[in-house]
């Protein structure tokens, strides 16, 4: 098995997840760490056995690593999906693609401009087996022709506490099931109304949204809901409640996250342990993550097209961002899909 040198910026919480699936992945060597904390990059290099660095471009010449993996905060994809090109180097980044529709455009221009590596947008919820299970359900036709459907993502407050200085809460949390739905139509999107409360994170420093809810309509006919917030009590007992409906003219497809069928209870709190996401199981990461970053380094080895293309993630952001807009205007708004 050919070995894939592999470095990752950003060591954050998704970095440091994803270095410990590939400290334990076959075939995966984690030759780099970087942060613009070395605090941080040297904490996470001590965990998973590899060097820290500051310094990116440092650490890329010392390394030659083959392949990059982009952790950083959403606005700062665009910096460092341009220098994976530019050292020719294979691309993982975490989703979104880029948190805005023009820096999204100018990934795709010098993809565009001879870059033959593979790449891909971490949008983990496509390897995640019920959602597999679904794809391929209505790929077969068990539930008819899909008349619409809806979702529901929602999270803590300490998850709005921790990104709602860096990013908005569709751009980064709303985008997983835009995606999950777009795939799952098979068309694109059309349009969008969105509207949005505040109220709890405002009193927490943070004038942004606590909640958005959006309707959108595909250009196939398929109409489409969205809940999402990242503001539920402090108490919630899991991280992440996630729900998918979907309804067709013969049935109906319906995955539920919101626990993983692992319940701890103690005196103090109850729990629902995460099982299908980054499970730690016997001191390694497991779940949709190993699973996504595996197929990604079977991409590169087998030389095959990736599940998720940097097409796919800039769609993704395109319906984001008409959400965003929707909700400046007040208006329904057309998505734009040049």
């Amino acid at each position: 098995m050919k070995t894939i040198r592999v470095a990752i910026v950003g060591c954050g919480f998704f970095g440091n997840i994803h270095a410990e699936v590939y400290r334990n992945l076959p075939g995966a060597q984690l030759v780099g760490v970087c942060d613009i904390s070395l605090d941080n990059a040297e904490k996470l290099a001590r965990k998973v056995g590899c060097p820290a660095f500051d310094d990116f471009d440092k650490m890329i010449t010392e390394m030659q690593p083959d392949m990059l993996d982009i952790c950083t905060p959403d606005g700062l994809h665009l910096t460092y999906v341009f220098a994976a090109i530019r050292h020719n180097l294979h691309l993982f980044v975490e989703k979104p693609l880029a948190d805005n529709v023009s820096d999204c455009r100018s990934i795709l221009s010098q993809i565009d401009s001879g870059y033959n590596k593979k790449a891909t947008v971490g949008y983990i919820c496509r390897h995640e087996p019920r959602n597999l299970a679904v794809y391929e359900a209505l790929r077969e036709g068990k539930v008819g022709d899909i008349m619409y459907m809806t979702s529901r993502r929602t999270s803590p407050l300490k998850g709005g506490l921790h990104y709602a200085a860096q990013c908005h809460l569709t751009t980064h949390s709303g985008v997983h099931d835009i995606d999950l739905a777009r795939w799952f139509a098979n068309s694109e999107y059309k349009s969008v109304y969105a509207k949005a409360t505040k109220g709890k994170l405002i009193k927490h420093g943070y004038d942004v949204d606590d909640a958005v809810l959006s309707i959108f309509t595909f250009e196939n006919g398929i109409i489409y809901s969205q809940e999402n917030t990242w503001s539920l009590p402090e108490a919630t007992p899991s991280y992440i409640e996630a729900k998918f409906l979907i309804v067709g003219t013969e049935g109906s497809l319906e995955i539920d996250m919101t626990h993983s069928g692992l319940k701890l209870h103690t005196d103090v709190h109850v729990e629902y342990p995460d099982l299908y996401y980054w499970p730690t199981v016997q001191q390694e990461r497991k779940g949709a993550l190993r699973y996504e970053l595996e197929d990604f380094l079977s991409c590169i080895r087998d030389d095959r097209q990736p599940k998720v293309s940097l097409a796919d993630g800039y769609r993704a952001t395109q319906a984001a961002e008409a959400v965003l807009s929707s909700l400046s205007s007040g208006m329904e708004v057309i998505v734009s899909n040049g």
